[in-house]
Formats: C-alpha cells, structure tokens, sequence
C-alpha cells in the first residue's frame, strides 16, 4: 500500500529461526581518526627506530675510536722503571 505520505507492505515471517538482517554504514569520522592513530604510531616507530640507529652507529664509532688506542698504546714499547733497567 502507498500514498502521499509513506509506503508499507507485509512480508511473511517462518516461524522458528529467522536470519537478522543489520544496516551497516560507514563512520568516516571514526574512520578517519583511527587513520590518523596509525599514521601517528608509524611515524613514533620510525623515530624511535631512527634514534635507535644512531645510537648504534655513535656506540660503534665510540668504541673504535677506544679501540685504536688501545691497540697503539699497546704497540709501543713499554718503558721501564731506571731502578729495572739492566
């Protein structure tokens, strides 16, 4: 049945189980926000990867700087006490 001022109909209904049926829509704001946090959480991973990696860089190039002089301090002939030359 129709008119001016809306529409109706009956659909028969089984007795027993009847499948639901749910309107789904789309939030674009939530969607939206949800966006934002990922790319946010991405660019904090990739910054702290980044100090991360300079640090490791900066601890190597500490450390080889440590162990070049070591290595010549340990290469030149020890000097010795007067009261032990012979």
């Amino acid at each position: 049945m129709a008119d001016s001022r809306g529409a109706a109909w009956e659909e028969p209904v089984n007795r027993g189980f009847t499948a639901s049926r749910v309107a789904i829509g789309v939030n674009h704001s939530a969607q939206s926000w949800n966006d934002f946090k990922i790319f946010l959480a991405g660019a904090l991973a990739s910054l702290a990867g980044t100090a991360i990696l300079a640090a490791a860089v900066e601890a190597a190039r500490t450390h080889t700087h440590d162990w070049e002089t070591l290595l010549a301090a340990a290469r030149r002939p020890k000097e010795r006490a007067p009261d032990q030359i012979e």
